[in-house]
């Protein structure tokens, strides 16, 4: 599958593996639970970069990184299920602390825009 970035046209290309068919677990037909198997892909940039490798996104911290932040949140990404998690994982993501995660994703943070901080993507990591 491939994905062009909408702003400088670059072209990503994703392996998403296939699934067999559906299993489930246990005898008890009431409560089924289904074995996924394949491997899932990911919506953060961990499965790259441990953020807790880098420094705090946010100018004057001291702190290291404890996570990574989308700038747009997964939730809002539009799409079927495979596109969401491809556009989730393409999104530019920010490594912050714990302090200033937790802030940003209450709404509670008050300083420079997040937007315009410098952030990461898959490809900056080839």
């Amino acid at each position: 599958m491939e994905v062009t970035h909408p702003t400088n046209g670059k072209i990503v290309k994703f392996l998403c593996p296939e699934s067999g068919p559906v299993k489930f677990s246990g005898k008890n037909m009431g409560s089924l639970l289904p074995i996924i198997s394949g491997i899932p892909l990911p919506v953060t940039l961990t499965a790259i970069c441990s953020a807790k490798e880098l420094k705090c996104g946010i100018p004057n911290c001291t702190l290291m990184a404890a996570d990574w932040y989308h700038i747009r949140h997964r939730k809002r990404v539009k799409g079927q299920d495979r596109v969401k998690k491809i556009s989730a994982y393409c999104a530019k993501q920010i490594p912050l602390c714990k302090n200033h995660h937790n802030l940003a994703y209450s709404g509670k943070y008050d300083g420079p825009s997040l937007r315009k901080l410098p952030g990461y993507v898959p490809s900056d990591f080839d």
